[in-house]
């Protein structure tokens, strides 16, 4: 995983312990590492082969297999909150931010746990917006628009046979129960009250009573436009409202 066939250390392999006065920087970095244990990275890569494995599977066939190293229900509460976010910035927009915990209590089964929120709810670095997509998008919105590389959104969220051109051309049948208890998160997520222009409004109002006027971002400057949330309701509001508009008509 760090080291290549002739025992030169990789720039940036797969899964590893990050190094960085190697410049050594893994796709999966180890938080936690034991160089002492046989299989250090044994949880992480017995994921990928489960996931690896999901194509050419019936749902019924695959379904226990992934039970067994994800809490899928907890998963698709993640999903559902990211969709509803609009963050470009994450696993499903550019396979980026988030930990996986393999919980000890649970036969280390995998709970996916977000971070870095900073590029959300309509505020990102290329002027689009995230608010018109489907509930059921294939495609990595932040990066290019690539198609969804990750094959546990395709087992559980994403129709393959609606993407009769997709690549990468992963043979994984869609279970449509975890796609329905998906669409009920994204559905009782959506309808809360704390999800709503009124309460934004409420929370802008307090923020500009306690800060005034001193709301601009530094980032402004940087991108030549507006992305500070608090410098007016229009940003999130306006998103919020889309996206629910959105999942009036496509969910």
């Amino acid at each position: 995983m760090r080291f290549d066939g002739e025992g030169k250390l990789l720039a940036r392999g797969i899964v590893g312990e990050e190094d960085k006065f190697n410049y050594y920087t893994p796709a999966y970095d180890a938080k936690e590492y034991n160089s002492k244990i046989d299989n250090p990275f044994e949880k992480i890569v017995n994921l990928m082969r489960v996931l690896k494995d999901l194509e050419g599977k019936q749902v019924a066939e695959y379904a226990p297999l992934l039970e067994e190293v994800i809490d899928v229900s907890s998963f698709l509460r993640y999903a559902a909150l990211c969709y509803l976010t609009g963050n470009p910035d994450d696993m499903r927009n550019l396979g980026n931010n988030y930990y996986i915990f393999f919980n000890p209590s649970e036969g280390n089964k995998a709970y996916f746990i977000p971070y870095d929120y900073d590029w959300s709810l309509n505020i990102n670095w290329y002027g689009g917006t995230l608010d018109n997509l489907s509930p059921y998008h294939s495609k990595h919105e932040g990066d290019g628009r690539k198609w969804q590389s990750n094959r546990l959104f395709w087992a559980t969220i994403i129709n393959k046979d609606h993407h009769s051109n997709r690549d990468p051309d992963y043979d994984i049948i869609l279970n449509s129960a975890y796609r329905n208890e998906y669409k009920n998160f994204v559905s009782q997520f959506s309808n809360d009250s704390q999800f709503s222009d009124t309460y934004y409004n409420e929370v802008y109002a307090t923020y500009r009573t306690t800060y005034e006027n001193k709301t601009t971002s530094d980032l402004d400057n940087r991108i030549g436009r507006l992305v500070s949330p608090f410098e007016s309701t229009e940003i999130m509001t306006g998103f919020i409202n889309g996206i629910k508009n959105t999942i009036e008509h496509q969910l």
